[in-house]
């Protein structure tokens, strides 16, 4: 009796569906990778701009006197100036390197947010101001955009200096 070598065609099946279903459980594993990958980075995204929308709103909430951009409901500007409750000038601006900044006088600049695709603010009212953040997802094309307004609450020491009735 002879030995054959080779495989019959129900072996072949049988190996050709074992590899078809490895194959399929390695692509379901990749995609979802893909799919977690993209959904951590959208996250990072939203997460820069909500804590750099919180660095905003705690330091214009120490603001006294809002000195830009000028009362004007329908203009955007690119920066915000004002003073604290110490006096001391402050500026909130995005950079050329795309990342949103706090200047304040005699201090170390601040990075608010990094990798913002821009900054814009407006004054409603002279102790009012608007603002927006706009990021971009460089994967999916998605431009998420934050807006907040903030109400100037330090005016005790305004009330203190006879500023204000």
């Amino acid at each position: 009796m002879t030995r054959k070598l080779g495989f019959t065609l129900v072996e072949m099946i049988i190996y050709f569906c074992i590899l078809s279903l490895i194959f399929l459980g390695l692509t379901t594993i990749v995609r979802t990778t893909v799919q977690i990958d993209s959904s951590m980075q959208r996250l990072d995204a939203l997460h820069a701009i909500r804590q750099g929308s919180w660095r905003i709103s705690r330091a214009l909430s120490f603001g006294t006197n809002a000195l830009f951009p000028p009362i004007d409901p329908d203009k955007w500007s690119f920066q915000v100036i004002f003073t604290d409750h110490r006096n001391r000038k402050c500026i909130i601006y995005m950079d050329e390197k795309n990342h949103l900044k706090l200047a304040v006088d005699g201090m170390p600049v601040e990075t608010l947010s990094e990798s913002v695709d821009s900054f814009e603010a407006k004054r409603i009212l002279d102790m009012l101001i608007v603002y927006r953040i706009k990021v971009k997802d460089a994967k999916s094309k998605k431009v998420f955009v934050l807006s907040n307004s903030i109400q100037m609450l330090n005016n005790d020491l305004k009330i203190l200096q006879g500023k204000y009735p």
